[in-house]
């Protein structure tokens, strides 16, 4: 698809967000809010059959919770598996994604919307993650039509800032909260004993944060990879997924030592020491953190260490 085409005025992007953004000022439920969104959506920003999918832990799938434009047997088969698709890599990668053309592209399933029901003129796919605290909790995509005015990048940038207000809005609900793992889980003391055989509760969130920590680590987004091993060993100490991120925490004050960035590797390693603590791995539960190096408590502004790559952001891939 031709990206380049001609934008219109700045101010129409403007005004769609100021719409968007009202809809979700708005003090009724997360479904008319997203709804409505969607709706607006498939006006003047021209992104029709809009979705947003949410994750079902247990099946390890995500699955279409809202949507304008679908029928009822469109939405029963818009399920996917977490890494599946497109619509289940951006989920599971935290990119956004831009398919060209669906008719040429076979990564896209065409399950939801089968092929045969879309006009035959060039039609794309935007997808988007909706995130927090640096995961993905779900998925806003849309088709867009080649009639249009705005580049596709254009359109893609509308639906990130759009899928961080409609994250907002599932976040605050207590009716929509997304799946994802839990930031105040409950004391294990309190929770049932898993009888031997059974699935543990917790892997599904367990094995996704530890994905996405590693997965910061390797594009060299070191603090919001910190954050998520934190994560990681407050809530899951004793795991073996828990061990591995004390490991690679150490590994990050190392390297923030070694480039002489001392008050960064104090920050991770007094962050460390909390964490245990408060999950139950403190000293008593394993190696303190005192010989470690300095634990003042030191806070910083961690973007501003340029060699960790900065914040990183969301790249798109484009097909």
């Amino acid at each position: 698809m031709d990206t380049t085409g001609i934008d219109t005025a700045p101010g129409a992007e403007l005004l769609a967000l100021q719409q968007v953004a009202r809809i979700v000022s708005r003090g009724d439920d997360a479904e008319s809010r997203i709804q409505d969104i969607l709706r607006h959506l498939a006006g003047s920003p021209g992104l029709v059959r809009g979705r947003v999918m949410l994750a079902d832990p247990s099946a390890g799938e995500i699955y279409i919770r809202y949507a304008h434009g679908l029928t009822p047997a469109e939405l029963e088969r818009g399920r996917y598996r977490i890494g599946e698709g497109v619509s289940g890599r951006v989920f599971q990668t935290g990119e956004a994604a831009l398919v060209a053309n669906v008719h040429d592209e076979p990564g896209y399933l065409a399950r939801a919307v089968a092929r045969d029901s879309l006009p035959p003129e060039q039609i794309a796919f935007l997808a988007v993650p909706i995130v927090r605290d640096h995961l993905p909790v779900g998925v806003l995509a849309a088709h867009r039509l080649r009639n249009h005015e705005r580049s596709a990048q254009c359109d893609l940038a509308l639906m990130e800032v759009i899928a961080t207000l409609i994250a907002q809005i599932l976040c605050t609900d207590p009716q929509a909260r997304p799946w994802a793992v839990p930031l105040l889980p409950e004391p294990r003391s309190a929770r049932p004993p898993v009888s031997p055989g059974a699935a543990d509760p917790d892997s599904a969130g367990r094995d996704l944060m530890a994905r996405m920590a590693a997965q910061r680590h390797a594009q060299g987004r070191l603090h919001q990879a910190a954050d998520l091993y934190l994560k990681v060993v407050g809530q899951y100490h004793g795991s073996e997924q828990a061990l591995l991120a004390k490991s690679k925490l150490l590994e990050i004050a190392g390297y923030y030592e070694g480039r002489g960035a001392t008050r960064l590797a104090a920050d991770v390693l007094d962050r460390l020491q909390r964490a245990l603590e408060e999950g139950g791995g403190g000293p008593d539960g394993g190696r303190g953190l005192d010989s470690w190096g300095d634990r003042g408590g030191a806070t910083t502004d961690w973007d501003s260490f340029g060699d960790s790559g900065g914040s990183g952001g969301i790249a798109a891939r484009i097909r």
